[in-house]
């Protein structure tokens, strides 16, 4: 496996914040109804949630200074959840990566909004 080289933190994100606009841009204007019947759609956000976790376990890990004062930020529980979806595939629930997605999803880019104008 080769090293990657570690991206800056303001990096980091922004990144995060590109994903969940993108996310945002998957769901806006649908119904749950909508949702739970576009497969692409949930394919495409479950996989934007992944990303979004492995980025926030990136910050964690490599930033940990930062981590500890930004507790607002979810960094256990989206880690968590791009788990769950990634080796747990086969079973991922639409109904609940809709719910990430229109809840979770945009507190988190507030949160990280939030952190990314104090530094």
């Amino acid at each position: 496996m080769t090293n990657r080289p570690r991206l800056r933190l303001e990096e980091y994100l922004l990144r995060i914040v590109e994903i969940v606009d993108d996310t945002a841009l998957f769901v806006d204007g649908m119904f749950p109804e909508q949702f739970l019947n576009t497969l692409m759609v949930i394919r495409a956000t479950e996989r934007n949630i992944e990303i979004i976790g492995e980025l926030l376990h990136q910050v964690e890990v490599g930033y940990p200074e930062f981590a500890q004062t930004h507790d607002e930020i979810p960094f256990r529980l989206a880690y968590d959840m791009r788990n769950l979806l990634a080796h747990t595939y086969w079973k991922s629930e639409a109904e609940i990566i809709w719910e990430a997605a229109v809840n979770h999803v945009p507190a988190i880019r507030f949160a990280v909004m939030k952190a990314l104008s104090e530094s």
